[in-house]
């Protein structure tokens, strides 16, 4: 049992309290920081879906509250890769996650392939750095800035920085936390930071990823989830009455939504995804495209009703 470990911030990563621990404690090993959390050299810093939760559980003093299933749900992103999987996936990854070493986690989750690509530096905001730092007096690293697909940060709306960290190269067995060196401010700003509507979009893909990390109903019924796909599909006029989707008119009302943001988000660009997201979920999608998709509907209106 460890005689310290850190409390956490609001919204902090796994990875991020980690690192704290291990600046605290003046550690200068980073495997024996491992052995002291985890009882074993060979886990790796992992940012999205590490394992071994159940082993760090029980190294974490009690009063911490810190069970394998708190863990997992608010200080991974656990939450936001099974939002929209089956209730025996959800369940599967994680026991993984609580037991294993989540090896091959996002092929489980059927996600392995897909043209979503994840950042490789743990990206942070400024805003957010400022605030954390007059507050805390550390900064830290949030998950809803390391989520795939956004770029803006969901409370301040200012775009990501990429830090120097980057976990899976040369720091696959070592937790680094977010400091003034690795943090450097001054980075020109992308060209998109001026586009306010290009704006608008990435920050409602970032608030709505962010909303995923906090929803405490994890995993949907296939069926459940056509049907309504369905429902909302025709109430748009994107398919008749009897299901059959217009596959033109929608992918040419996609690209028209988001036009303004395909230069800042090249997964706008690739939409091979959306004829098969309307027809029965014979697999997994990724859960950005399930956000898009939902904006995609947002911003359609529905037709009107016909009175009788």
């Amino acid at each position: 049992m460890l005689p310290y470990f850190p409390a956490s911030y609001p919204d902090e990563l796994l990875y991020s309290l980690l690192a704290r621990y291990h600046r605290h404690t003046c550690s200068v090993s980073p495997k024996g920081t491992l052995e002291d959390l985890f009882g074993s050299r060979n886990v790796r810093a992992t940012v999205d879906l590490p394992g071994h939760l159940g082993a760090l559980s029980r190294h974490v003093p009690p009063d911490r509250d810190l069970t394998p299933e708190r863990l997992a749900a608010e200080f991974t992103l656990f939450p936001y890769y099974v939002a929209f999987q089956q209730p025996m996936v959800v369940t599967d990854v994680l026991a993984a996650l609580i037991h294993g070493r989540a090896d091959g986690i996002h092929l489980r989750l059927g996600i392995a392939t897909t043209t979503v690509s994840a950042a490789t530096a743990l990206r942070y905001c400024p805003a957010c750095h400022a605030d954390t730092l007059t507050r805390w007096g550390e900064r830290f690293w949030r998950r809803a800035h390391q989520l795939p697909g956004v770029l803006v940060c969901p409370d301040h709306g200012m775009p990501l920085a990429d830090s120097s960290v980057v976990p899976v190269h040369g720091h696959q067995h070592e937790f680094v936390a977010a400091d003034d060196r690795n943090c450097r401010s001054g980075s020109a700003s992308p060209v998109w930071a001026d586009d306010c509507n290009c704006q608008a979009i990435l920050l409602d893909i970032a608030r709505r990823s962010a909303a995923l990390l906090n929803g405490r109903r994890w995993g949907m019924n296939p069926a459940d989830l056509t049907a309504r796909y369905r429902h909302a599909l025709i109430d748009r006029r994107f398919a008749s009455a009897n299901g059959r989707v217009d596959q033109r008119h929608l992918h040419d009302v996609f690209a028209t939504v988001f036009a303004p943001a395909c230069s800042a988000l090249p997964e706008l660009e690739d939409t091979t995804w959306l004829a098969s997201i309307v027809r029965k979920h014979r697999h997994a999608f990724h859960p950005l495209h399930h956000i898009l998709f939902g904006m995609l509907l947002d911003r359609s209106d529905p037709a009107p009703k016909v009175a009788h």
